[in-house]
């Protein structure tokens, strides 16, 4: 993820805005360098997983005047606009006037309300690009020592929103936050020993880590808080530069439940063989196995770890069919002869456009050249969306859409289920990695210098 940039454009507006009557609100503004882009409000969903999509107009200069309907204040409403994401709070019965700049690639931070809500907007803002998302907060987060100034960090950052709360004098927008901070505190204070173990190499011997785990912090946590904490946890884990047999040993230690840190474990494992793929994985599999025997936690792994084995370096790729923007069939078999690096995508998502540009300059430098073939596949349900996306970008390398039975390939026999995602074949069809590293990371010379390995 890119770093999120401070706020720099200078909007200018009318000011005025007065509480409106009932449920509805009524929402006026404008979008700076708006082209047709889809946009939408998308709601957290209290019933459960997922978003509550709430689509209003936009007119061809860009502004919008519109009267939506909310079933309840809505304190994180995210208004998607193409690929930008703002963090907005729009509660009932009340006007509000806003500009959202779009002009500045990946900034979304570009946004004011004037006037009514514009301290909530610019706590929303300020907390969700360097507090509230875990990658916002491992951005911002300093060298990790030891669990005292770690600890002393988080804290002070949690009790800095809590004051601007306390001086808008606002008890639904502070009840709701309060909550949110306090279960970010209890989740960050857990990363610490990875953070350390990802920055050192070492596990940390810090009996004041060893004093909050034991302090009964989380006694209060309920089973389906203590799931929703601890997939977080392993999400985080399975994206970090760490020792996983390391890690693993780690998480066997988190709580006096057995069963949670098992939970833990399996989480991780599972979570990192999804982002990453099998290889080096065998001692922590090894490891898990030795130290988990609980039934349902194995009869999780064990299948996901068995299929991702045929995907370690020198296996022959699975195929995947594909198609074009005219219909024509294709398949990785059509390549054979070619190295290939493919890039999984979707126009829907943020970071795969984002690696767009990168990916141009690679085919760029790579020119001419024989041997390495760069393609992308969509995994769009909707090809309009994906051929519209096409249109905009106009990349001068293949791009294809996979099928439905691509679709299944890439998400049972590739087990793909996030994305972006890169994987390198050599010339032969034969797996060097299922987890190659994003453009951005890349050039055309380190590119070629992986398929030497």
């Amino acid at each position: 993820m890119k770093t999120i940039r401070t706020l720099i454009a200078t909007l200018a507006a009318a000011m005025l805005l007065a509480s409106c009557q009932g449920d509805k609100v009524v929402f006026e503004g404008k979008i700076i360098g708006y082209n047709g882009e889809y946009t939408e409000f998308f709601l957290v969903n209290p019933e459960g997983e997922g978003f509550i999509e709430v689509p209003f107009d936009i007119n061809p200069d860009g502004t919008f005047s519109a009267e939506l309907e909310f079933a309840r204040s809505e304190y994180d409403a995210r208004l998607f606009v193409d690929k930008f994401m703002f963090c907005t709070c729009v509660e009932q019965g009340q006007k509000y006037y806003a500009e959202f700049d779009i002009t500045q690639e990946g900034v979304e931070t570009n946004f004011r309300f004037i006037g009514n809500g514009a301290s909530e907007n610019e706590f929303t803002r300020d907390y969700w690009s360097t507090f509230g998302f875990d990658y916002a907060f491992l951005e911002n987060a300093a060298e990790v020592k030891d669990f005292t100034a770690y600890k002393a960090m988080v804290n002070s950052t949690a009790d800095d929103f809590k004051a601007r709360m306390e001086e808008m004098g606002n008890d639904g927008f502070t009840e709701y936050y309060t909550a949110l901070i306090d279960e970010a505190v209890g989740r960050y204070s857990l990363y610490f020993p990875y953070l350390y173990l990802s920055q050192t190499g070492q596990m940390p011997q810090d009996e004041e880590y060893e004093d909050f785990l034991s302090s009964g912090y989380f006694d209060g946590y309920t089973d389906e808080q203590f799931s929703t904490l601890f997939n977080k946890v392993s999400s985080v884990v399975s994206v970090l530069d760490m020792d996983l047999c390391k890690a693993l040993k780690i998480a066997e230690k988190t709580s006096e439940n057995t069963n949670w840190n098992h939970f833990l474990m399996t989480s991780i494992l599972i979570n990192r063989l999804q982002v990453m793929g099998p290889d080096g994985m065998e001692e922590a599999y090894g490891y898990y196995r030795s130290v988990v025997t609980e039934e349902g936690y194995v009869n999780q792994i064990a299948p996901n770890y068995e299929a991702a084995t045929c995907l370690a370096s020198g296996a022959q790729a699975p195929q995947i069919e594909m198609e074009d923007a005219d219909g024509k069939k294709f398949t990785l078999a059509d390549f054979k002869g070619k190295a290939l690096y493919i890039d999984f995508w979707a126009s829907w998502c943020k970071p795969c456009c984002e690696e767009i540009p990168y990916l141009q300059k690679i085919v760029t430098e790579l020119g001419a050249d024989k041997d390495i073939q760069v393609i992308s596949i969509s995994i769009d349900e909707d090809s309009r969306s994906w051929k519209k996306r096409l249109e905009e970008e106009n990349p001068t390398w293949p791009q294809y859409i996979a099928t439905e039975a691509g679709l299944k390939a890439v998400s049972e026999q590739y087990q793909i289920n996030g994305i972006p995602r890169f994987i390198l074949l050599d010339r032969q069809g034969r797996i060097i990695t299922v987890n190659a590293p994003r453009p951005s990371a890349l050039t055309a010379q380190s590119l070629k210098e992986l398929l030497a390995k």
